[in-house]
């Protein structure tokens, strides 16, 4: 996989077999597209490209591929490892090897076309140490969009993921965070899904006056908030509250899922931490593991069909889901739940940009934008396979 930096010094001229616009579902064959100071200035027909001989441009042939947007994960954790908790969390008191861990991650999304990644946080914010050294560097990265640590009750679920509010505010935690430089806020209004018994879900950690207090004071600062949230109470508060994504919402109701769509609320069906358990977990808890993963995919396709707008988010970093190859676990799941390849590519995309707050940077392959883009080998339109064969990376970020 070749990754190529845009120049902004340079003009560019990228000749693709095939483009994919996932923002409306299009596509065109034999095109070309001119690049200049890192953005997109016209998509021509290869045929009828005639370059301007007095502002020599750089050819880039990548016309044997698919020509689309970057991909996008919405909810991954950047200090786990997908592989072993305890170690991963030991890690984080060993500086070479975490700064390693950490290198190896990123790589892994570039080399899977993931151009950005919303992290969901860790006690020590680790992550988003590393957002402000990729940001003050020049080595090649997704774009991180980082929340720091979660918000939670103190003594219920969450510890490795924020230190608990200990009699702070939940104003006082947001401007915490805020304060640390994160870009959105995180807040844990549920414990995880039961593998033991079906249905159960830790028990919720906020009501509804103190979690809109923490949602109105996020927005007052600028900054949006991501909720995990499962079960019916845990999501129905999340949503009234007027969170801006709904993370993992197993167990919700017909009624939420109606909210969803009625305040276009995003939803992050995260169906790659639950269904990849299946490899890990023992014999007598596959069943209740599948079941609770087949009404998932059920409320996913009710969530399609009635217009919820879905994000891509892997919780890549909990146990048996990896970094950059959670994101095909997902997409996968996501198909076999019914969704089109057109709108899992929109949710992967278009839908992920604007959960992150990237819509001017990602997401669309538009004139006008930044050319961040990936070459795919076959048409995923077709056969979403296709996800799993990046073949170029091209990053003006």
């Amino acid at each position: 996989m070749a990754i190529y930096i845009i120049n902004n010094n340079t003009n560019y001229l990228i000749k693709a077999g095939l483009l994919i616009q996932p923002e409306d579902a299009t596509h065109r064959t034999g095109v070309m597209l001119e690049v200049k100071r890192g953005l997109i200035t016209h998509i021509y027909p290869d045929s009828q490209a005639q370059p301007n001989a007095s502002e020599p441009a750089e050819m880039l042939d990548l016309s044997p591929y698919t020509l689309m947007p970057g991909l996008i994960d919405c909810h991954v954790h950047l200090a786990l490892d997908g592989e072993n908790f305890k170690h991963a969390l030991a890690r984080w008191d060993q500086g070479d090897e975490l700064e390693q861990h950490l290198t190896r991650s990123l790589k892994a999304y570039l080399g899977h076309g993931i151009l950005a990644v919303r992290d969901g946080g860790d006690a020590r914010g680790l992550a988003l140490k590393l957002r402000h050294q990729v940001r003050a560097g020049n080595t090649p990265s997704p774009q991180i969009i980082a929340t720091g640590w979660a918000i939670r009750q103190t003594g219920r679920y969450g510890g490795f993921l924020g230190p608990g509010l200990a009699g702070k505010s939940v104003e006082e935690a947001v401007e915490e965070a805020a304060g640390a430089g994160a870009d959105q806020i995180k807040v844990l209004v549920s414990g995880i899904v039961d593998f033991n018994t079906y249905g159960r879900v830790g028990q919720v950690q906020f009501n509804l006056p103190n979690l809109s207090a923490l949602v109105r004071h996020s927005h007052q600062l600028g900054l949006r908030v991501m909720a995990h949230a499962s079960s019916r109470e845990a999501v129905r508060l999340a949503l009234e509250a007027g969170v801006d994504s709904l993370e993992h919402g197993y167990f919700l109701s017909q009624q939420s899922i109606d909210l969803l769509a009625a305040t276009k609320t995003p939803w992050i069906p995260t169906l790659a931490p639950v269904a990849n358990q299946l490899t890990l977990c023992k014999p007598e808890l596959a069943e209740i593991i599948s079941k609770t993963c087949r009404r998932q995919q059920e409320m996913v396709a009710a969530a399609a069909s009635a217009g919820v707008i879905i994000g891509i988010g892997t919780d890549a970093g909990a146990a048996g889901v990896r970094h950059g190859q959670g994101f095909l676990d997902e997409v996968r799941l996501l198909r076999e739940a019914g969704l089109s390849p057109s709108r899992i590519i929109k949710a992967a995309t278009t839908d992920g940009a604007r959960i992150l707050g990237l819509e001017r940077k990602l997401g669309r392959l538009q004139v006008g934008m930044p050319a961040n883009l990936i070459a795919v080998e076959g048409n995923p339109l077709i056969d979403l396979a296709a996800l799993g064969k990046v073949r170029h990376t091209i990053i003006t970020i």
